[in-house]
């Protein structure tokens, strides 16, 4: 089985290169809760399940933190308001886990219309290789997955420099 990164895993010299990639797309906010199911677009793209820092009964969390989130799980999607319905609808035990710990969570995704199934895969992994989400499960398989998506959009789209 091979290693995997949890947390932020990018270097500050990368972070420039991040940003301007994910500037590229238009990110969109909702909360992860069964009523915006009609709110999301039913088009190709990436997401993230966001979480902010959780409050604990007898500690206060920072001013500070209060607004910080992080991804604690991404995937993409042929049809992002069907993806978010069979969350809804079909709730992973991970994501039950994690909504009980964080309370409430957030789904960012970016429409990415007419995009390839290997864009959309060679997108999210970039965003898994940054992020290190900690309710992913990143195994051989997804790296045998992220090799062949590497290859295919390298062979479609030209170089890419990989995280």
């Amino acid at each position: 089985m091979a290693e995997s990164r949890r947390g932020w895993a990018i270097g500050a010299a990368d972070w420039s290169q991040t940003l301007k990639f994910i500037s590229q797309y238009e990110w969109k906010k909702k909360k992860f809760v069964k009523q915006q199911q009609r709110n999301i677009e039913n088009a190709p793209g990436v997401y993230m399940v966001c979480a902010s820092v959780p409050e604990i009964d007898g500690f206060e969390v920072a001013e500070v933190l209060k607004n910080f989130q992080t991804p604690i799980y991404i995937g993409h999607a042929t049809d992002l308001g069907n993806r978010f319905t069979q969350y809804m609808t079909n709730q992973d035990r991970k994501l039950r886990q994690a909504m009980a710990t964080f309370g409430e969570l957030n789904y960012v995704y970016t429409v990415m219309e007419g995009a390839s199934k290997d864009l959309l895969m060679l997108t999210e992994q970039y965003l898994l290789n940054i992020f290190g989400p900690s309710v992913n499960v990143i195994n051989a398989m997804s790296e045998t997955r992220m090799e062949k998506t590497k290859e295919s959009v390298k062979a479609t789209l030209g170089e890419m420099k990989p995280i």
